[in-house]
């Protein structure tokens, strides 16, 4: 067995804690992509969406979306103004 570099556990642990911000900001602006770019100041939903899929968040999205536990659409101005005043 290896031990990994110092340079994959920075990676890795990077990684983890932006998996970690990610999902905690979705779920602080439920799940509406474009609050959580906002947010983040990721630019866009797009970025979002990237992110999801390198981080292997789009499956419970996905699953949430089919669930109807969120919905898809606009954000609400609630949503967006509570974006606004946390960054």
């Amino acid at each position: 067995m290896t031990t990994p570099s110092f340079a994959e556990i920075g990676r890795a642990a990077a990684r983890a804690a932006q998996r970690e911000a990610l999902l905690a900001t979705l779920e602080a602006c439920g799940w509406n992509l474009t609050a959580t770019a906002k947010a983040l100041r990721m630019g866009g939903s797009r970025n979002v969406k990237r992110a999801m899929d390198d981080l292997g968040l789009q499956a419970i999205h996905a699953a949430m979306k089919a669930n109807r536990i969120i919905r898809v659409g606009r954000p609400n101005r609630a949503t967006l103004d509570r974006v606004s005043e946390a960054a």
